[in-house]
Order: structure tokens, then sequence, then C-alpha cells
């Protein structure tokens, strides 16, 4: 294990998937500042492939238990340039050391992410324990070629309505479309809090899930926009009626993808649709942006963004993996008599619905 040094983590980036380059330094420390202590391993190989296992403790008791570190989405990972052996090796052999190690949570990562993935089939090799699940699928497309082929797939009758509400919406103000993108710092601090201010006007804000509502949330988006890297790659569709905002689209561009990972709008004007307005406009600009071929929109929503030619393509997991150990196997068994037990309540309470 070595510390993680700039030249490290700027060896991951120029090595790792597009699709990986948001996981980077400043990500994980924002994160910490408002969650966790985090703490790193770093391996490098004789091939120089170099992995950096970011990385938090829970305890519970004398029970340690150990997380990728990292918020939710897109997803969690273990930032890397390349399979190697030599770390996945020394990745299990770190685990190994831990004292009182109850269990080991990967999630939610790509069922797909090739590092997670040999790094699992090696721990069940060594007689470690998984439980996965499956958290979503994420939804996705190909950028059309041009504006005109894409509005030729929608319907007659669904431009009408696009048409009809776009009308009605104008009627109660001035109405204006706007993309933000590769601003200041400043410039994003005020975005920031535009879109904070549509999420409380939401009904996410009562759902406890948002994405920018609070100090919490709006000092890790704040503290992203301080690196260059960030400013450039994260971008808002935004509709304002008199210069107040009602409804967003925000998003990363992860090398040649598009991440739209949150949306939202005033339920004052749910009766308009505007997030299906603002669908186009995403749209219309990710075909005149030639660094963006493929949008990908998350996972939920099946019905609606099939309707705009979205499909799964990604799965997303979680892994509970648990070490052969007593203290591992009596967790194991514990979770598994759990979720048992959680079921029959179920079909218990089911039997007497009925």
């Amino acid at each position: 294990m070595k510390e993680v040094g700039k030249d490290d983590w700027d060896r991951v980036y120029n090595g790792c998937g597009q699709d990986e380059h948001f996981l980077r330094h400043k990500w994980f420390e924002i994160w910490a500042k408002n969650n966790n202590s985090i703490e790193y391993e770093c391996y490098i190989d004789n091939d120089d492939r170099i992995a950096v296992f970011p990385h938090f403790f829970k305890k519970i008791g004398f029970l340690n238990f150990i997380s990728i570190a990292g918020y939710f989405y897109p997803h969690r990972g273990i930032p890397n340039n390349g399979l190697s052996e030599e770390n996945i090796n020394q990745t299990v052999s770190f685990l190994n050391k831990i004292k009182f190690l109850a269990a080991f949570h990967l999630g939610p990562v790509k069922k797909s992410d090739v590092f997670i993935s040999a790094l699992l089939e090696t721990l069940k090799d060594k007689k470690w324990k998984v439980i996965s699940s499956t958290t979503g699928y994420d939804f996705g497309r190909d950028v059309p070629e041009n504006y005109d082929d894409y509005l030729a797939t929608i319907s007659k009758n669904r431009k009408k309505q696009l048409n009809r509400r776009k009308r009605n919406l104008e009627k109660l103000g001035n109405i204006t479309f706007e993309y933000h993108r590769d601003l200041t710092e400043e410039g994003w601090n005020t975005i920031i809090n535009e879109l904070e201010e549509v999420e409380n006007k939401a009904w996410i804000s009562k759902t406890g899930s948002s994405y920018f509502i609070g100090n919490e949330k709006q000092q890790f988006w704040n503290g992203l926009m301080q690196d260059g890297w960030y400013r450039k790659a994260f971008s808002v569709w935004m509709i304002y009626i008199d210069n107040k905002p009602i409804s967003f689209f925000s998003a990363m561009d992860l090398g040649k993808q598009r991440f739209v990972f949150a949306s939202s709008y005033d339920q004052n004007y749910a009766h308009y649709n505007v997030g299906t307005l603002l669908e186009t406009e995403l749209i219309k600009y990710s075909i005149e942006d030639d660094d963006v071929n493929f949008l990908n929109v998350g996972p939920g929503e099946f019905g609606y963004k099939e309707v705009w030619g979205y499909k799964e393509f990604q799965e997303i997991c979680r892994f509970f993996v648990f070490p052969p150990t007593v203290i591992g196997r009596t967790t194991y068994y514990g979770v598994i008599i759990s979720n048992l037990l959680k079921g029959w309540v179920k079909n218990i309470r089911g039997l007497f619905k009925k």
C-alpha cells in the first residue's frame, strides 16, 4: 500500500473508462466532508497498473463493517487504469487483515465493472460469502444524427401535445429555455441555488431523496465546482418563467456519455408537462454537441423513458461480502435468516389481506 498522490490520480484518470471519469479525488474529498471519514488504499503492479480503493468503516460494538466510498450516483467503484491480478490480490489481502470484520459492502456498482467482478470472484474463491441484489437498470440511447430525424420519430399527436403545452405555458409569462454549461465557479453557485429552489417546490422535497436541497448538498456541488473538470462536465437545462426557474435537467458528461442524473419541476406547473418540454431541449443540444454520442438517463420511470427511445442497457447492483471467519459466517447467516423471516412475515400478512 502507498499514499495516493496527484500523479497516482492522474494515472487513473488517463487510463480508466470514460464513465468512470467523475470518480476523481475531489469527488471523494467533498463527499467525505459531508458524510464520513475516508481512507484510501493504493496499489500499483509491475506493469504500472494502478487501483485506488476509497473506503470507510462503520462500527457496531466491536464489529467492523467496510464499504467503498462515494455518493450513490452515478455509481460507486474502485478507480483503476486496468485490470490487474496483483492489485486484486492486494485488495483481498488488505480486507483479510481487518480485525473483527463482519461484512464488506460494494454498491451501488455496475454489474459490468471488470475490476469489481474480478474482486468478487477472487473473494468467492477464498470462501467469502456473497449476497447480491439489483438496485435498478440505467436507461440510455444513442444521440440522433440530426434534430429533424429525431422529430420524425415523435408521433403527430405527441407533437401537438408538446406545442399546446408550450403555448399554454407562454400565457403565464415570459418563457425561456436556457442551457448552462462551462460556467465560472460563481456562475455555477447561482445555478446550483436555482436547482435547490426548484426541488423545494417539487414532490421530491417530501421524499428526502433530493439532490440539491440543504446545506450539505449545496456544499457538495459548490465544492465540486472549485475543480475545473467538474465545471466543464456539469450541465443544466432550465425553464424559466419571468426569470423564475420552474424545471430542470442536470447532467455530467463522462467522455462521450452524457449522464442525466437529476430532473425536477415546480409542482405548480405539473399540468404543463415541463419535463417533457425539456426532453426535446436535451436531445437538441446533445445533437449539437459533437463531444457526446450517448445519453444515459439513469434508472426508473420505465414507461416514460421508453416513449422517448431509451432502453435498459446497464444493470446496477449491490454486493455484501462476508469473510470466512466465525464473525463473517455468523453475520452472513444472520442476514439470510433475517431476510427469510421478513419474507415469511410478509406472506403471512398477505394471507390475512385476502
